[in-house]
């Protein structure tokens, strides 16, 4: 069997990390002890959308499917990453076009991650939120429509910038069934095609989101 390479996208899941204003704060309780009941058990809650977490159609869409009603095979499939560049604070057609010049068109059914570099913000919640970079309406409708990608991931807290105030790329990518990653990390490891993208979803039924472990996985060098 060939060796693999592992890289994790996802940032680790604590009180205290970054979340979307008002969303709900990460809290981890106690709940059983070795020492009263003989193993330890935490009761945690936080928001469908913390951290490191897949967005389904139904989270801007009534009619877009849920959570546990993604295909399988949208969750474990090939994926691409393009670079925006530090000065630009939107991926636009431009960036995508810059991609397939040098790779070929996006192949359909895939992911497209764009790497922003955002994601070195994480450790301090105030800046990671604020004026953060995304992905332009054109560029999404583009790679909906003429590409057919299962989805778009970003290392930033959302597809729409921060700038944004209607969510208007996230629309367009759930009235075509797309999915969205958000808050990943560490896509300046990955090389910009040849990885397969593995999201450990929770299949939690009527949710319109999961935080997930995400993985790329492409031959080890």
């Amino acid at each position: 069997m060939e060796k693999l390479r592992v890289i994790d996208l996802s940032q680790p899941i604590e009180p205290g990390m970054p979340i979307w204003p008002g969303d709900p704060a990460v809290e981890y309780m106690p709940w059983c002890s070795l020492e009263q009941h003989g193993f330890n058990l935490q009761r945690i809650s936080l928001g469908e959308h913390s951290g490191t977490h897949l967005g389904a159609p139904r989270h801007f869409s009534a009619s877009g499917c849920s959570i546990e009603e993604i295909p399988l095979t949208r969750l474990m499939t090939l994926g691409i990453k393009i670079v925006l560049p530090q000065d630009e604070s939107s991926a636009g057609i431009a960036s995508i076009s810059r991609w397939e010049k040098r790779h070929g068109p996006v192949p359909a059914d895939s992911w497209v991650l764009f790497e922003t570099g955002w994601s070195r913000h994480w450790q301090d919640p105030n800046a990671y939120h604020t004026a953060f970079p995304g992905v332009a309406e054109e560029a999404v409708r583009f790679l909906c429509r003429e590409r057919s990608i299962a989805g778009i991931g970003i290392d930033s807290p959302d597809v729409d910038g921060g700038a944004s105030s209607d969510f208007a790329a996230n629309r367009i990518l759930a009235e075509h069934g797309g999915l969205h990653l958000e808050n990943l990390c560490r896509l300046e490891q990955l090389p910009p095609a040849g990885f397969q993208l593995f999201i450990g979803a929770l299949p939690l039924v009527g949710a319109t989101g999961s935080p997930c472990r995400v993985l790329a996985l492409m031959p080890s060098l």
